[in-house]
């Protein structure tokens, strides 16, 4: 082993920024927790750049004492604490004493500060480790905390810092944490000159507000636990009311924005039986624990915490929450009558048949004669047939608008207006005997029912194929955009009514940078203001698709993944095939599963859906035979 070495200030610092100072947004959230324990209520945010080349912190706290400011800038050096003890009753957000130093040893940094008893301020610039300049000068009371060229003169940590408009996306998401977190402030954000958030310290409701909007907090429930030893307050989301990723979660803990894995899982376990696939709960919680049962310097940047005692914090957690979702998951009692919601879904599923007169009459002995007129006796069948449509429809509309998170009813049909490319996939056949299938005269197979309004059954002297409709019809639209696509010729259809949608700082980076082929891609989208955006014109086969779903799709798509172009490019036309697409339990007429069984005998030899899912499946007579034990 070498010699052992004492470092030079210049390196250990280093070394401790490399802790402490990760990115620009890391310098915010230091100096701006700084601020606020400072007892600052007005905080000013100023970033230039993307923060690599300007931030710029101004509060109105207690400011630095001028024998002060140069200690400050000293390794281990904090006003937080004295000694060990004070170690276990960690009450301020800054305490280790490294952000100032860590700071001034990567930029250059200039603070002013004035405290209520100094006549004049006190100024100190800074840079590499360095002292510049250091005097007084005049200035209003508080501190302001300048920051300049962020790694300028160390080449090896710039070159991993990310282009200027994804660091000032991550700033934008941090400021938005402070501003939930430490909502009694009144806290401005500004980027390059512009004010993105301007918060008035009104309070938890108010600072969501700020961040999210309105929708957001008209979807939101307030819930609040009070114990001698714990608190928790704050905001969860409707049952209905979901997110396609994780950034809509804020967790605090005594005031200081963390994450803690335990927690959101905790959440997401209390949503589990609400949500869709690759959906999340929203909630903005605030917990008040003893400090001594949290240990808050698990992490260089204080983000992750842990519990001394987690169990029976997550039990109090999951049982208010789980009250709450109960609260909000009732079935309105002017919709079902009396009786509850499994009746409601027995009913649907028993009498979804709408040709069926007697079908509609029990229908109209659950719900209430003005909604659903009992029809007259004397209607013929094609009169019957299409009052049966109009039921179906205003059975759809009452039910998903006024109690869609208790009853899955029937949506509404599609129209296929183009032949269904089919195709198989089953690991029990070879890829040759499905060939044989295929090159069968399609005059041999005849249709035979349609199982659970999701598989069609065709039949012929010695096989079943059971088409999987969903899977089918995505096939067909996916390769038809990809044609479309490759020839630059996709078709598109203004929608009657713009979908403008909302978005947070990381989706709002990640769609600025696939917005072209986005709209590559047969969608017209548009940037309205800073993080809303307008999709006016969608593919023209996918006009009845729902654009919520597919707009959440690409969101959770892009979240923390690095794309190719033509993986991109893939997976957008992949999931405008499916969002278009008939889902299962659509029901089909006659000319819609021509559609199909023409596409089937069009012979086309792709063997799966483009997420991989196998599309038809054979059963030989000869395999049915064995089950019945008449062959052996």
């Amino acid at each position: 082993m070498g010699r052992i070495n004492i470092l030079d200030s210049t390196v250990f610092n280093r070394i401790a920024a490399g802790e402490v100072v990760e990115r620009p947004c890391s310098i915010v959230k230091e100096l701006v927790e700084n601020s606020i324990d400072a007892n600052a209520d007005i905080i000013s945010i100023d970033v230039k750049d993307g923060g690599i080349g300007f931030i710029r912190i101004v509060d109105n706290g207690c400011g630095i004492d001028a024998d002060d400011l140069e200690k400050a800038f000293l390794p281990h050096a904090t006003s937080k604490i004295k000694n060990i003890d004070d170690l276990n009753a960690i009450l301020t957000l800054g305490f280790r004493g490294e952000a100032l130093t860590s700071i001034a040893s990567v930029a250059k940094i200039s603070v002013l500060t004035r405290t209520r008893n100094d006549e004049v301020g006190s100024f100190i610039s800074i840079e590499n480790g360095k002292i510049l300049e250091k005097g007084e000068r005049g200035c209003g009371f508080g501190t302001t905390v300048t920051v300049e060229n962020l790694f300028k003169n160390i080449p090896a940590r710039s070159k991993f810092l990310a282009k200027q408009s994804s660091e000032e996306s991550v700033i934008t998401d941090m400021v938005s944490r402070l501003i939930i977190t430490n909502n009694t402030k009144s806290i401005k954000y500004s980027v390059n000159g512009k004010t993105i958030y301007q918060s008035s310290g009104g309070g938890l409701k108010k600072a969501l507000y700020t961040v999210y909007g309105k929708n957001f907090i008209d979807n939101m429930a307030s819930i609040e636990y009070i114990m001698p030893d714990i608190t928790i307050e704050g905001y969860i989301n409707k049952p209905y009311f979901t997110k396609p990723n994780r950034t809509y979660q804020t967790l605090i803990v005594n005031g200081r924005y963390v994450i803690n894995s335990d927690i959101a899982f905790c959440v997401y376990n209390c949503y589990r039986d609400y949500l869709m696939k690759r959906q999340f709960p929203v909630f903005a919680l605030a917990i008040t624990v003893p400090p001594d049962m949290i240990d808050v310097n698990v992490h260089p940047n204080k983000l992750e915490v842990k519990f001394a005692n987690a169990e029976n914090l997550k039990k109090s957690l999951f049982k208010i929450i789980k009250r709450k979702i109960d609260e909000r998951t009732v079935v309105p009692k002017d919709i079902i009558m009396e009786s509850n919601s499994s009746d409601i879904q027995h009913e649907i599923k028993k009498h979804i048949d709408v040709n069926n007169n007697a079908a509609i009459s029990n229908f109209t002995n659950i719900f209430p004669a003005e909604i659903f007129p009992k029809p007259q006796s004397e209607i013929n069948s094609s009169a019957a047939k299409d009052e049966g449509r109009e039921f179906s429809e205003r059975l759809k509309n009452i039910i998903s608008t006024r109690a869609a998170e208790n009853i899955n009813a029937a949506e509404s049909q599609y129209s296929l207006h183009n032949s269904l490319i089919v195709a198989n996939s089953t690991e029990s056949k070879s890829h040759d005997d499905l060939d044989n299938i295929f090159s069968k005269s399609f005059s041999d197979f005849r249709q035979k029912t349609i199982l659970f309004d999701t598989y069609i059954v065709l039949e012929d002297a010695n096989d079943i194929l059971l088409i999987d409709q969903h899977a089918a019809h995505e096939r067909l639209l996916y390769d038809k955009f990809v044609r479309e696509y490759e020839a630059k010729q996709i078709c598109s259809q203004t929608m009657l009514l713009p979908y403008i949608f909302d978005v947070n700082p990381i989706e709002n980076e990640l769609l600025q940078n696939k917005i072209n082929e986005i709209n590559e891609c047969g969608f017209t989208l548009s940037q309205l203001s800073n993080r809303t955006y307008s999709l006016s014109a969608v593919p023209l086969i996918c006009a009845n698709m729902k654009t919520k779903v597919f707009i959440e799709q690409i969101l959770n798509g892009l979240n923390g993944i690095k794309y190719k172009k033509s993986d991109f490019v893939k997976d957008i036309l992949m999931q405008a095939a499916c969002k278009a697409a008939v889902k299962g339990e659509d029901r089909l007429n006659e000319v819609d599963i021509n559609y199909l069984i023409e596409g089937f005998h069009a012979g086309n030899n792709t063997l799966l859906c483009p997420h991989g899912r196998p599309i038809v499946i054979k059963i030989s007579k000869s395999e049915i035979e064995k089950w019945f034990k008449r062959t052996v």
